[in-house]
């Protein structure tokens, strides 16, 4: 294994934020207590000078409509005024907006609004093929931290290569490869780059079973990791079946993806809903200590995260509470950069819920562009 001092660079990359000056938005400073808050009714729209997201901004428990200043952050990090009439955000240009405000000396969080070309059209969802059944199919996400970089790192994704073989866990997982050993990687994800120290790891390769910290495995035999998701997974699977189900549709098009997302409780409680675009195909050079075979094609690479607050290491998704046989619907938008070719991309999309203290992945799927797909449930 390849230990990186990770938790080292962290704790001073956490201690350089904690000192920021707060003139970019609330957000950067974890400790100020903040009284005003910002909101949208939607956080995707259609640049087309019509579709809108109507700001909700609040001073404590008031809502107000007067004496607010808004801004706009440029990709360089700098604020520009921002004119809001009537609180309605709208564009004719196709992107990512990030916004936040000021009002009686108070500074409000950050908020980004996706703009979807006109080209790219929100999907829909499909019909839920049996409403009153909520004995979900499960799956798990299987997180792989990795890099270009990394010597050592082609033994896991052999391992993961193999592991797919096995007609056993076909379709009992999702994978995603979060690419956060080095920066020069071209698949480098800076929104994730602190995730695997967050779950509590320090050394490349590693793999995480829901994002729970406690199933963080480094560099095993396959045999190790087939037995651990065996235990833990498959032998018990019905004693773990999830708590949610999730449907979703996936379109895509140049630098832009649009996902709609549906997701149905099976008891009372609150869900948290998250989706990361994933894509294959991409060739890079890959540092190899050795172990036999090509691994200079890449695949499940994350691009783009929705749904989550990178800014506050949060990727547990944007919560939403709900009855049992219930279901609610988001839309979600990524921005990839010209690099990432869209139809090679697809989304991992996860529900998580809170156990104990944290908040785990309960339910995954995988959706392609111009798919979409409905409630899975398993037979009784």
């Amino acid at each position: 294994m390849i230990y990186r001092y990770l938790k080292t660079l962290a704790a001073t990359a956490l201690a350089l934020c904690a000192c920021a000056c707060s003139l970019t938005g609330g957000d950067d400073d974890e400790d100020a207590v903040q009284t005003l808050t910002l909101e949208a009714d939607t956080y995707v729209i259609t640049a087309d000078g019509n579709s809108a997201a109507q700001l909700i901004v609040r001073y404590g428990d008031e809502e107000v409509s007067e004496g607010i200043r808004f801004y706009l952050v440029g990709k360089d990090g700098k604020n520009t005024p921002l004119d809001v009439p009537a609180l309605l955000f709208c564009t004719e240009k196709p992107g990512s907006y990030t916004i936040w405000c000021s009002y009686k000396a108070q500074l409000s969080n950050k908020i980004t609004i996706s703009a979807l070309s006109k080209a790219l059209p929100i999907p829909g969802l499909p019909e839920d093929s049996d409403p009153m059944n909520i004995n979900f199919h499960r799956r798990v996400f299987i997180t792989q931290f990795t890099g270009t970089g990394c010597p050592n790192c082609p033994n896991m994704i052999s391992m993961l290569r193999n592991f797919a073989q096995n007609e056993t866990y076909k379709d009992l997982y999702v994978l995603a490869a979060v690419h956060s050993y080095n920066s020069d990687d071209p698949m480098f994800i800076r929104d994730l780059a602190n995730l695997l120290i967050i779950l509590g790891g320090d050394g490349f390769p590693s793999v995480c079973f829901d994002m729970n910290p406690s199933t963080l495995i480094p560099n095993n035999t396959l045999s190790v990791l087939a037995t651990i998701f065996e235990s833990t997974f498959v032998n018990e699977y019905n004693s773990i079946s999830t708590k949610a189900g999730l449907s979703a549709s996936l379109v895509t098009d140049a630098g832009q993806a649009a996902l709609k997302v549906g997701v149905k409780a099976g008891a009372n409680g609150n869900y948290r809903v998250g989706a990361w675009l994933l894509e294959d195909g991409i060739e890079a050079k890959q540092s190899n200590n050795g172990t036999a075979g090509n691994f200079s094609i890449h695949n499940n690479a994350v691009r783009a995260i929705a749904g989550c607050n990178a800014a506050k290491n949060d990727f547990s998704g944007t919560e939403v509470s709900l009855s049992a046989g219930a279901s609610a619907s988001f839309d979600f938008a990524f921005a990839f950069d010209s690099d990432v070719k869209p139809e090679n991309c697809h989304a991992a999309v996860y529900v998580s819920e809170k156990i104990g203290a944290k908040w785990i992945v309960t339910n995954v799927i995988d959706v392609h562009p111009g798919e979409s797909k409905g409630f899975e449930y398993d037979a009784d």
